[in-house]
């Protein structure tokens, strides 16, 4: 199962080679996140919390009748990562998490994550790429901007998301 990030979708992996990587050895797993891509996104901050993400992630596994998984989480899918281990551990298989930590930001952070993301999702996505030296390839910086990104395109909830962490 692979588990994208905040502002990314599952097509995120399908770009970057990941399930090309897997496919021959493994049944490769996709979900957007509540409020990417495809999925539909509350506007309720208490809709995005960790227990309900991994809910979704057991929904899933239910549905392919799939009893265990190895899980590849980036991001905030790291922090659902975490979530499934302290919630349903014995789905696991495996565990990989890339750029994220078990434990919640300080409020430092959550203050500065809120003012860096104040002007919306232009803003935000300028400050990653001055930041990163580059533009964000397409099509990942337009499915960025889909209506269907809806908790992120109302950034002043960021710090709300964040306490439920």
């Amino acid at each position: 199962m692979l588990y994208n990030g905040v502002s990314g979708s599952l097509e995120d992996w399908l770009d970057l080679g990941n399930v090309d990587a897997f496919k021959d050895d493994y049944e490769v797993i996709l979900i957007d996140s509540r409020g990417h891509g495809g999925s539909a996104g509350p506007r309720e901050p208490e809709s995005y919390s960790n227990e309900l993400h991994v809910g979704d992630i057991v929904a899933v596994l239910n549905a392919l009748k799939i009893v265990r998984t190895h899980y590849f989480g980036y991001s905030w899918g790291g922090w659902f990562g975490f979530g499934l281990l302290q919630f349903e551990p014995e789905r696991l298989l495996s565990m990989v998490i890339g750029g994220m930590s078990p434990y919640k930001p300080s409020d430092e952070f959550i203050d500065a994550l809120a003012a860096k993301f104040s002007d919306g999702i232009e803003a935000a996505l300028a400050l990653r790429e001055e930041a990163s030296g580059e533009r964000l390839p397409e099509p990942r910086r337009s499915r960025c901007q889909m209506p269907s990104f809806n908790l992120w395109q109302e950034w002043s909830m960021v710090p709300r998301y964040l306490e439920l962490i």
